[in-house]
C-alpha cells in the first residue's frame, strides 16, 4: 500500500496550474485567468446550471471529471480555441503530458484519475459532455458577460464565436441559447466584429440572479490568502485554493474514516470559502477573535446566498451552513483537506516555505491540530512535513519539534 507521501510528487507538481494562464480575462478584472482558478470557476458553474442537463446525469461525476480536465496542461500548457492548431497535434500532445503526469502517481491512486482523465478526452458519455460544455461556455461568460471587463478582439467575428462553440453547446439547448445570448451582447459592446451570425436579439436563458451570484464569486480570483504558490513568486488566490483542495480530497480519500461520503466532502470544499465574496480572507496566524470571524462570515453568507432562488438555494444555502457549523463528518474531513492544504503547498517536497517567515513549528501544529489531528494518517503527514521544514532550514526548530513524537514513524 502506498503512502501518502508517496502522492506529493503529483500534488505539488499540479501547483503550476495557478501560474499558467488562459486567453479570457476574468471577469472581475483585466487579467487573464489561471487554469487552476478556471477549473474550480467550473465546477462551481456546472452546480448552479445542473437543471440544464439532461435527466439522468450524474453530477457528481461531472464535478470530478472538471476538476481533473485540464490536468494534462501541467506539462502541454493550454490550448487556445481561437488559434489554427490541428487537432492531431492537440491531441498527441495532451496525450503525452497525460501520460507523463498520471505516471506520477502510485499505482493504487493512478487507475482513477487515468479513467477520469481519459473520459473527459474521449467526450463518449454524457457526463463528458456536459462537462465540455460547461468549460466551452465559462470563459465567454468572464470575456464577455454582463458586467464583465469586455475582452476586445475585433479580429473575431461573431461567426468564429459561434462556430467554435456549437458542436460543443448545441446538444444543451438552454446553454447554446445563452451563448447566443452572450455573442449578441459581445457584438453590440463592439468587443467583437458583427457578420452574418450574429444573432439578432440579445437575451441569457438563466435567471439573472443566478448569473449575479456567479459573477459575484469571481471576486475569489481576485482574493490573495497569506501562503505562496509553490514557486513562491507570488500568493495564492483563494479560487485557486477551493480548485487545489477538491483535487487534493481525491487524492486524500483513504484519510478518511469508513463511511464518508467523499461526494460530499468535494461539493463541500466546492463552495467551502464562498463566504470569503463578502468577508474576505481570515489568516490563521492572525490572532483574531474566532466569535468576530464568525458573525463576519456568517453575515457574509447569508448575504451571497440571498442572490440565489429556487433549486440553486436549496442546494448552496445547507452545504454553506453545514461546512460551518462542522457537525458532520464530511464537514469535518474537508475542513481537515482545507487546513492541511497550505502545510503541503508551502513546505512539502522542498517547498519555497510561507510569506510569513515568524512562522515556528510550534505555532504550526497548534493552530492546525484542531482541525487535522481527528484524522491520523493526516496528522502524522502534517508533523513529517513539519520536521522535514526544519531540516531544509525552512523553519528554526523549536520546543515543538522536541517534544513531539518522532514524526519519520508516521503510519502514512
Amino acid at each position: 500500500m502506498d503512502s501518502l507521501q508517496d502522492r506529493l510528487s503529483f500534488f505539488v507538481a499540479t501547483d503550476v496550474l495557478k501560474e499558467t494562464r488562459r486567453a479570457n480575462w476574468t471577469w472581475s478584472e483585466p487579467r487573464q485567468e489561471t487554469v487552476a482558478e478556471h477549473v474550480w470557476h467550473c465546477t462551481l458553474l456546472a452546480m448552479l446550471l445542473a437543471d440544464t442537463a439532461p435527466d439522468g446525469t450524474d453530477h457528481d461525476h461531472v464535478r470530478d471529471l472538471l476538476t481533473i480536465h485540464d490536468l494534462v496542461e501541467v506539462f502541454a500548457g493550454d490550448t487556445v480555441i481561437w488559434d489554427d492548431v490541428p487537432e492531431n497535434d492537440v491531441a498527441t500532445r495532451e496525450e503525452r503530458a497525460g501520460e507523463r503526469l498520471i505516471g506520477m502517481l502510485p499505482e493504487s491512486r493512478r487507475a482513477r484519475f487515468d479513467s477520469l482523465w481519459r473520459e473527459f478526452q474521449a467526450q463518449e458519455t454524457i457526463e463528458a459532455r456536459f462537462a465540455r460544455a460547461i468549460d466551452a461556455l465559462h470563459p465567454m461568460l468572464m470575456s464577455w458577460g454582463p458586467g464583465s471587463q469586455g475582452q476586445l478582439d475585433l479580429s473575431l467575428t461573431s461567426t468564429m464565436a459561434l462556430t467554435r462553440k456549437q458542436s460543443v453547446l448545441e446538444a444543451f439547448p438552454q446553454l447554446w441559447e445563452m451563448v447566443q445570448g452572450i455573442v449578441r451582447h459581445a457584438v453590440d459592446c463592439q468587443w467583437i466584429s458583427s457578420d452574418e451570425m450574429t444573432p439578432e436579439t440579445y437575451g441569457l436563458s438563466q435567471p439573472s440572479d443566478r448569473l449575479a451570484f456567479f459573477f459575484a464569486t469571481d471576486a475569489l480570483k481576485a482574493l490573495s490568502r497569506a501562503n505562496w504558490v509553490r514557486s513562491g513568486r507570488r500568493t495564492e488566490t483563494v479560487a485557486e485554493h477551493c480548485w487545489h483542495v477538491i483535487l487534493l480530497a481525491m487524492l486524500f480519500e483513504d484519510a478518511a474514516p469508513e463511511g464518508i461520503d467523499h461526494n460530499h466532502v468535494r461539493d463541500l470544499l466546492t463552495i467551502h470559502d464562498l463566504v470569503e465574496v463578502f468577508a474576505g480572507d481570515t489568516v490563521l496566524w492572525d490572532d483574531v477573535p474566532l466569535p468576530e470571524v464568525d458573525a463576519r462570515e456568517q453575515a457574509a453568507g447569508e448575504r451571497l446566498m440571498a442572490m440565489l432562488s429556487g433549486a440553486p438555494r436549496e442546494r448552496f444555502d445547507p452545504l454553506w451552513r453545514e461546512f460551518q457549523a462542522q457537525e458532520t463528518a464530511e464537514a469535518r474531513f474537508a475542513r481537515a483537506i482545507d487546513s492541511i492544504h497550505p502545510v503541503l503547498v508551502s513546505w512539502s517536497l522542498r517547498g519555497k516555505g510561507h510569506q510569513n517567515t515568524t512562522l515556528t513549528p510550534t505555532r504550526i501544529i497548534e493552530r492546525k491540530r484542531p482541525f487535522i489531528q481527528g484524522f491520523p494518517d493526516l496528522w502524522d503527514l502534517t508533523l513529517w512535513i513539519v520536521q522535514e521544514a526544519v531540516n531544509e532550514g525552512l523553519m528554526p526548530e523549536d520546543e515543538m519539534m522536541q517534544k513531539a513524537e518522532d514524526p519519520h514513524h508516521a503510519r502514512t
